[in-house]
């Protein structure tokens, strides 16, 4: 396997050094690093290192922008002190032409925090006023990130059903950036809450379209989950799972289809037992378990 982990790193290098020319603004090019390597904070960390500078000089979006995905993804790698660091300078932020965009960023990130923290409940509302803000802004990378976030807080916190609006809401932005990776990982998202709420077609429609995207991403830890779910949203939950085989690296707060999420059979069938509890379906959660 150290062969198709040095494969996918070099795959992550080549993605991040096909990201817009320095004459493109540091927003363009956050986006782009996000939109490459959103699924491995450690490697966005080192790619924005060398914008820091630029995006404070330049203030306004760009520095937005780098805020944002600098703050998320410390947070994602257990470095909150970094994280509140952003959360602080973003609300600063929120006066003027970037007030909403930087207001929405602030809150999102927050909710993650909290989420990360276990605090589910005021992550709920922060979320919440991060999605009011996001969409007051024409910026489908951000409003994917807002209700990506919103969705998998819902999850967690038992709203089965407003994390299918959300997430099909981020559905809608990733298609519009034209990112197969973001796509993948919100049909990845969206295949279990279809099977926890009985919609069994739109879980295996999702589950496909999740496996298609990723392997267009070239994104083999996608693809695996998304057949894992395939074949249970299928009806093939008694056939035996393949070889785990190499994976992605999973951040310390690794989000809903990210790296090493839903990575094979077992942790599919908990995550689908669990979703099945939320939903009162008890038990489908027992047969699943």
């Amino acid at each position: 396997w150290p062969h198709a982990v040095a494969a996918a790193w070099l795959a992550a290098a080549s993605a991040i050094a096909a990201t817009p020319p320095v004459d493109s603004s540091i927003a363009q090019q956050v986006d782009a690093i996000e939109a490459a390597a959103g699924g491995d904070p450690e490697r966005v960390i080192a790619a924005l290192r060398g914008l820091e500078a630029r995006a404070r000089a330049n203030g306004g979006q760009d520095l937005v922008k780098f805020l944002a995905a600098w703050g998320y993804a410390h947070g994602a790698v257990n470095q909150p002190v970094v994280a509140d660091a952003a959360v602080d300078e973003l609300t600063r932020l929120g006066t003027g032409a970037q007030a909403h965009a930087a207001l929405a960023s602030a809150y999102a990130l927050k909710a993650n925090l909290l989420q990360f923290a276990g605090r589910l409940g005021t992550a709920l509302d922060w979320v919440n006023a991060a999605t009011d803000q996001a969409a007051m802004v024409d910026d489908p990378h951000l409003q994917y990130w807002v209700y990506m976030s919103a969705g998998d807080i819902a999850v967690t916190t038992g709203r089965l059903a407003l994390a299918v609006e959300h997430h099909s809401a981020a559905l809608a932005s990733a298609t519009a950036i034209g990112n197969d990776r973001r796509v993948a990982q919100v049909h990845l998202a969206l295949a279990p809450l279809y099977l926890a709420l009985d919609r069994p077609a739109q879980a295996l429609a999702a589950a496909r379209a999740a496996r298609r995207h990723a392997e267009q991403a070239d994104e083999p830890a996608l693809a695996r989950s998304a057949g894992v779910l395939e074949r249970l949203a299928g009806g093939a939950a008694t056939a035996p799972s393949p070889p785990p085989g190499p994976g992605g690296r999973s951040a310390i707060n690794p989000e809903a289809g990210g790296p090493g999420w839903l990575a094979d059979d077992l942790s599919a069938r908990l995550y689908l037992a669990s979703l099945y509890l939320s939903a009162g379906r008890y038990e489908a959660a027992e047969a699943v378990a």
